[in-house]
């Protein structure tokens, strides 16, 4: 937090020197132009609890589009791969590409790994023995490599099971309500489940899992279109998103009638 403050007032200072320097001259913002709006752009689905709602973010970074950096990092790994420099990759070069894991560890400074390259028919997909810098690209973003990854969790699905297991252990009489009676009993029902002994039930013991708390997450951006949890009710809609499959997500979450139609209020 202190290293985000001292980084606005630096640019907030910044922005004071320069405006003084101009001698009270405005300064020029740079032109969005309709390919940086195009480009830009990240749109998400995200399922309201009676509608859905398209949101459209647009991020940039120094004024460009937010894959900016991306593709010219992209661009620089293929130059250095490229030994002829022919602009494409043959088997041999292709050995060097880092598998999207191994890359992601890169990222993250993991250090003492072994490397893991990616199989030639991984990347090269026309099969015709060589690969492009599209083809390498297309490979990182499908396996959630992108310019912008950021992640949505959700607890709901935790949240439900603890509220069954809940009621499956305190509604003695199968009547799908907690009385006064049942839960004055809660103590005494719930005392053998604390594991530890620390006079505390977490979800783990309510659940009888000592692993961890189950945790929901979605990869959202550039990110090829990954598999989506419809707990977290937030879907990336990327050029890669099937629209079919957005269609039928938006009518199984909203048919209450479950007869694979959505009538006018959505019933």
């Amino acid at each position: 937090m202190m290293r985000s403050t001292l980084l606005v007032l630096a640019g907030l200072l910044g922005c004071v020197a320069s405006a003084a320097a101009q001698k009270g001259k405005p300064t020029p913002q740079p032109a969005r132009t309709a390919k940086a709006v195009e480009n830009d752009s990240m749109d998400f689905l995200f399922l309201g609890s009676d509608r859905p709602v398209l949101l459209r973010l647009h991020v940039q970074q120094g004024g460009r589009p937010y894959n900016a950096p991306w593709d010219d990092y992209m661009q620089k790994l293929f130059v250095y791969f490229d030994k002829n420099g022919d602009g494409v990759l043959n088997a041999k070069e292709a050995q060097r590409v880092p598998s999207s894991q191994f890359l992601l560890y890169q990222f993250q400074g993991v250090i003492g790994l072994g490397f893991q390259g990616v199989p030639m028919d991984q990347i090269d997909t026309n099969k015709d023995g060589k690969v492009t810098p599209e083809e390498v690209k297309a490979y990182y973003t499908k396996n959630g490599l992108g310019a912008l990854v950021t992640a949505d969790t959700s607890t709901r699905a935790t949240t439900q099971e603890v509220t069954k297991v809940l009621y499956r252990r305190l509604d003695t009489n199968r009547d799908r309500k907690l009385s006064d009676d049942e839960l004055r009993k809660a103590p005494a029902l719930l005392s053998g489940l604390d594991s530890n002994e620390d006079e505390v039930l977490t979800s783990q013991e309510l659940r009888g899992n000592v692993e961890g708390q189950m945790m929901y997450a979605v990869a959202l951006g550039d990110n090829g279109g990954q598999a989506i949890k419809p707990t977290t009710g937030l879907m990336p809609i990327t050029p890669e998103t099937s629209r079919d499959g957005l269609a039928r997500q938006i009518v199984a979450h909203y048919d209450r009638s479950k007869d694979s139609k959505l009538s006018r209020d959505f019933g």
